[in-house]
């Protein structure tokens, strides 16, 4: 009976939705994967994390809620910040 070994990952994944139930779960599925992940609530969270920390992959869960302006207006955002 082979052993399967849990991969150690050095991506770090940012999950940013306003959805906890699927946002959780998809943390939690990444993490057993071996990712590194940190979760934002909403939009401004988001932005406010990517000032701060560095990531290799942004997953937006649901629709973001109108205070953000919604999911172009956060990429274009988070692009601005990453690009600064």
């Amino acid at each position: 009976m082979a052993t399967e070994a849990k991969r150690e990952m050095h991506e770090t994944i940012l999950i940013a939705g306003d959805d906890r139930g699927v946002s959780t779960i998809l943390r939690q599925a990444l993490e057993r994967a071996g990712y590194i992940t940190a979760e934002a609530v909403d939009g401004n969270e988001t932005v406010a994390v990517t000032h701060f920390m560095q990531f290799d992959l942004l997953i937006t869960v649901e629709a973001l809620r109108p205070q953000s302006g919604g999911k172009p207006k956060l990429l274009d955002t988070v692009r601005a910040v990453l690009a600064s």
